[in-house]
């Protein structure tokens, strides 16, 4: 049985905004959102990291400028008050459900945090090492999922725009998968563009690989174990942590490309969370024990050793140099760090319609899985005949690890 608790709280967008609505506060044997969002009542903000700041007529270019008449396209503004004034007038108009309205902030300094829960964008923006991707980035506490929203409002926008959130009321994941976001969690998508529809299957692949390395580059989770399950989860030990999905649309000889990630950060259920990880990994390495004094049987907030804002500057930073390389060199430089951070080397595992057992062996050339059939009594190769598995086409259920045809 779900049993979510629900706190009434006003939450505030980074330009100021008051968005009423009612945030989960979620329990230990809770695993749904039940958050209402309605578009009307909503005003993001996009902030940017660059230099001279970027202004509306900018941002106008960039990423609300329609390819076709009828594409959708987000509304800007320059002040809050204009997107209130403007959303005040429109209320009674049937195609306010479809506005989405984004104020274009001055300067992402000036970020109003009402909860602690809240992205810091100042922070993300002070760690970030890159000249494209995550420089500008559009920020709201709640939406309904950032990948449709990006694909719905941002198509052909320029590539490297992130939109980021606290919480999601319908999170996508692959096929028609859902995904439970609680606050805690690293809550993403943002833009590629890609020319090579070859190059296409290898994009959740460097997205997965940049963000283990990410969160591996922090000291304090580099022995924590995280690895990559093909073709785009990512688990923490036998549980799953987190999601990539990559969909894009083609126009003008060009794929128009939205990744999203989800990441559990530090929201220890429905699963558990890179900050439990570390913390479960931190007491059994301590050699000594101390006996629980009276102060520490009492409820405490656990600790928090890695930040989302930690992460995702990390993980843009490490990504974006992986970019450059891919687009020159195609993904075989990055073979063996792929290899090194997922779960399947010589995994045996079966075909479920045909019932034979295979190991894994690796990827093929075009991003397919790889694997040699197997005795399923010895284990041993009995064929010098490979199995290529399409990542679009095959479902990976680790439990009972068995490679099926997805649905």
């Amino acid at each position: 049985m779900m049993n979510s608790l629900l706190k009434n709280k006003t939450a505030t967008d980074i330009g100021g905004n008051l968005i009423k609505h009612t945030f989960s506060s979620m329990s230990s044997n809770s695993g749904a959102i039940t958050i209402p969002w309605d578009i009307r009542n909503t005003v993001l903000t996009l902030y940017s990291n660059s230099s001279p700041r970027l202004d509306i007529n900018e941002a106008q270019q960039r990423f609300a400028t329609p390819p076709f008449p009828t594409t959708k396209v987000v509304r800007l503004y320059s002040s809050l008050a204009d997107a209130e004034k403007d959303r005040e007038s429109s209320s009674d108009k049937d195609t306010d459900t479809e506005t989405l309205r984004v104020v274009v902030a001055n300067d992402y300094r000036h970020q109003r945090q009402q909860h602690t829960y809240q992205f810091d964008v100042a922070q993300y923006f002070g760690a970030i090492q890159t000249h494209l991707f995550g420089q500008n980035v559009i920020y709201a506490p709640l939406v309904s999922s950032t990948q449709t929203l990006c694909l719905e409002y941002f198509a052909y926008t320029q590539q490297g725009l992130v939109m980021l959130v606290d919480q999601q009321t319908s999170a996508k994941g692959r096929g028609n998968n859902k995904w439970v976001c609680p606050l805690g969690s690293l809550l993403f998508s943002y833009k590629i563009r890609q020319s090579d529809g070859n190059k296409l299957p290898f994009l959740q692949y460097l997205v997965g690989i940049a963000m283990v390395e990410a969160i591996k580059s922090h000291p304090v989770a580099k022995d924590i174990n995280v690895r990559l399950k093909w073709p785009n989860d990512i688990y923490g030990g036998n549980l799953k942590i987190g999601g990539i999905l990559c969909q894009s649309n083609y126009l003008n000889n060009e794929f128009d490309v939205v990744a999203g990630v989800g990441l559990n950060i530090s929201n220890d259920e429905p699963t558990t969370s890179l900050n439990k990880m570390i913390r479960d990994h931190l007491a059994s390495s301590t050699s000594t024990t101390t006996e629980n004094s009276s102060d520490s049987k009492q409820e405490q907030q656990p600790q928090i050793y890695i930040t989302r804002e930690q992460v995702l500057s990390k993980f843009f930073t490490i990504f974006e140099e992986m970019y450059i390389q891919f687009n020159k060199q195609g993904f075989d430089p990055f073979v063996q760090r792929y290899l090194n951070v997922w779960m399947h080397s010589n995994q045996i595992v079966t075909i479920k319609e045909n019932d034979k057992k295979v190991k894994i062996i690796g990827l093929e050339k075009n991003g397919f899985l790889k694997a040699v059939e197997v005795d399923p009594i010895s284990l041993n190769e009995i064929s010098p005949m490979t199995f290529e598995l399409h990542p679009d086409g095959t479902s990976f259920d680790i439990n009972e690890l068995v490679l099926k045809k997805k649905q």
